[in-house]
């Protein structure tokens, strides 16, 4: 009959050789029996976490085996706090040299139970001198372990001794640490360093042109403009990548890039990470073109989001890994930011989520370097989804009215200034269509359709705008050009002198009135 010790360690070996578990602690029993150790394994796949404990018993009365599973439920909730985990399975084998009696082996069959959401207990025993178990089938298959270990120390145990096994633990422990480190320095972070460079030099142009609050300058740049996505202007989808609107915009977004930019290129390689990068941020920016169609949008955010998204996609390959570092800190702060821009005005929520989503579809096409299973389902949806995702652009700019911002006043004037008129025709037309109560959409259309010699349809525009704005003196002065023109000097009068009313100073009203009285 094959002897507890070497029963256990036999087990021992086979656990931390096969099944990657982990031994990280050896205590002796002293109380329940003359001297037996009790080996404490580990092992996890994310947060999901396995505690196993081998308990050596020569004999054991049943209140004392009482006490030893109520403390096994105590220790088994102070180790599940410890680790953080999501989910804790407790599984507690006890080694019996001889036979236990039937109230024993009753209280170990009747005491596995669940406790909250999080964490189960297991209980079973092992009788050595008739070579069984006294675990139900089920509860291997649960724990997604093999019985084999405990099986074959029967016949055929594996022969070490416990220095032995724990110098063999120390290496396999040892190689992991070395792939894990050779895991976060495959890249170097150069890309990270001239991203941020470029973001610096655009910051520092717009501020000579008038600053990156500045709505033209925004515009001028290339900020995201929905309505002008669908006149052709598709780089607006990529150049907010680049632009930051204020230098609390600029520095909190480039402290971001600097953090996550060097971790991601380190895990992911340089070529990979500006491809997450710059994908991401352009996905970004059609989430929020698809569904934040009125607002001007600028930044990196949906960028460094999709830096996000690729660390997500590498704790979905690699969850041990991602948990025992970074996990928990990374989806923790996408939390608070995506609540963030939930409740603080003016943030693009949907170019954030966007970027996060991107970032991970397109790491998950890309892969991991030196992946070792591809996730081959995971990588034909990602390549769907961003199938669709490129449909509904085509959708969004030539299929549906797109309202725009009220900043394509800016752009329709400068058009206007420069004689664009066709540009600014259908500037104009979209903002009197869209913002149908903005008087200046309808001053400024009125005067495109007065240069095109469409004059009747810019009077009609000009007193639509005098309608919202009794105050625009200037719609006054350009109804009295057309009424002028039109041979009735008599109504050209009265709207000069009614936009002297407003502003006195007005001397080009001034000086046609003098010429036609």
């Amino acid at each position: 009959m094959i002897s507890s010790k070497d029963y256990m360690w036999s087990v021992a070996a086979n656990l931390i050789r096969e099944q990657d578990f982990s031994l990280f602690h050896i205590e002796d029993q002293l109380g329940i029996n003359d001297h037996f150790p009790t080996l404490h394994f580990i092992n996890n796949v994310g947060r999901r976490y396995l505690y196993l404990r081998l308990i050596s018993i020569d004999f054991i009365w049943p209140n004392h085996l009482q006490q030893e599973m109520e403390q096994a439920v105590i220790k088994a909730d102070q180790i599940s706090r410890q680790v953080s985990a999501n989910r804790m399975d407790f599984f507690n084998i006890y080694l019996f040299q001889a036979i236990p009696s039937y109230e024993i082996q009753q209280m170990i069959a009747q005491s596995s139970k669940t406790l909250g959401n999080h964490l189960d207990l297991f209980f079973g025993y092992v009788d050595l001198e008739n070579q069984q178990l006294g675990i139900p089938e089920g509860t291997f298959e649960y724990l997604k372990i093999t019985k084999e270990p405990f099986v074959d120390s029967f016949s055929n145990p594996i022969s070490i001794e416990p220095e032995q096994l724990i110098e063999e633990m120390k290496e396999i422990q040892k190689r992991k640490e070395e792939e894990y480190k050779q895991v976060f320095q495959f890249g170097k972070p150069i890309l990270t360093y001239f991203l941020i460079a470029i973001n610096a030099v655009f910051f520092f142009l717009m501020t000579l042109k008038g600053g990156s609050t500045n709505t033209e300058v925004l515009l001028d740049f290339g900020a995201k403009e929905s309505f002008l996505i669908t006149q052709g202007e598709y780089w607006r989808l990529f150049t907010p990548i680049f632009l930051h609107i204020g230098f609390l915009h600029f520095a909190l977004n480039n402290v971001a890039l600097h953090y996550l930019g060097q971790m991601t290129e380190r895990i992911y390689g340089s070529t990979r990470f500006l491809l997450i990068y710059l994908f991401a941020g352009i996905i970004g920016n059609i989430s929020s073109f698809l569904f934040a169609p009125n607002n001007i949008g600028a930044g990196a955010s949906g960028a460094i989001f999709g830096l996000f998204g690729a660390l997500l996609y590498f704790g979905y390959v690699n969850p041990d890994l991602f948990f025992r570092t970074m996990g928990k800190d990374i989806i923790s702060v996408i939390m608070v930011n995506l609540v963030f821009g939930m409740v603080v005005p003016n943030i693009d929520n949907y170019a954030h989520l966007g970027g996060l989503i991107g970032g991970f579809l397109i790491a998950a096409i890309v892969h991991l370097p030196n992946q070792k299973h591809n996730k081959w389902l995971v990588t034909l949806t990602a390549t769907m989804i961003l199938l669709i995702v490129s449909v509904s652009t085509w959708w969004g700019i030539n299929g549906r009215e797109v309202k725009g911002s009220e900043a394509l006043l800016l752009k329709g004037e400068k058009a206007l200034q420069n004689n664009n008129l066709n540009e600014a025709h259908t500037l104009f037309n979209q903002l009197v269509k869209s913002y149908p109560d903005n008087p200046y959409a309808h001053y400024y259309f009125a005067s495109t359709l007065l240069k095109e010699g469409q004059l009747e349809q810019a009077a009609a525009y000009y007193q639509k705008s005098l309608e919202l704005q009794p105050k625009l003196y200037q719609a006054h002065y350009y109804l009295a050009l057309i009424s002028i023109f039109e041979k009735n000097e008599q109504e050209a009068i009265q709207h000069l002198q009614k936009a002297l009313e407003i502003n006195p100073d007005f001397n080009e009203a001034k000086q046609l009135l003098k010429e036609i009285q």
